[in-house]
């Protein structure tokens, strides 16, 4: 025969639970805004000022873009995937600092997996790459898409093919 006596440690376990349920609750918290503060709704740049990062769809991403003057052609999106590494070598260390001349910053995203978009410029011979996460734009760069060649910042003056 087994007896329960729970009236003296009612309290302690609903405690317990409480206490159980708070921290659940607050874990969830955590991961569900981990990067929220890494996502900037805002950047700023010398040459276009303050200008929005949010980019949720085709539409937004062409907006952003339309901050810096930049044109694409919407048929022309690709889109996959590519991992942010966890430590940078010299290339990203220079991609980095090819963003942070626009006021965006790629550290925040190491180790992540990020969207990348590409366009072709409209009347140009260059493509836009965009890198976003939780729709938002993290980094971008203008290339010309041959191997080797520099990447241009998006705030860059780049050569129309007409």
């Amino acid at each position: 025969m087994f007896i329960f006596s729970f009236e003296k440690r009612k309290g302690y376990k609903l405690a317990a639970i409480f206490v159980s349920a708070l921290f659940l609750v607050s874990l969830c918290l955590f991961i569900a805004f981990e990067r929220h503060d890494a996502v900037k709704g805002y950047a700023t740049a010398d040459e276009v000022g303050r200008y929005v990062t949010e980019a949720p769809d085709t539409e937004g991403r062409l907006g952003f873009l339309s901050q810096f003057g930049i044109e694409a052609e919407p048929d022309s999106e690709v889109c996959d995937s590519v991992v942010i590494p966890k430590a940078f070598d010299d290339t990203y260390n220079d991609y980095n600092s090819l963003q942070k001349g626009i006021g965006l910053e790629l550290e925040p995203f190491r180790g992540e997996s990020v969207s990348r978009f590409t366009y072709r410029i409209k009347d140009s011979r260059y493509r836009v790459t965009l890198l976003c996460f939780k729709a938002h734009v993290i980094a971008g760069h203008i290339s010309s898409g041959v191997y080797g060649e520099r990447y241009l910042r998006l705030n860059s003056r780049y050569g129309k093919t007409g």
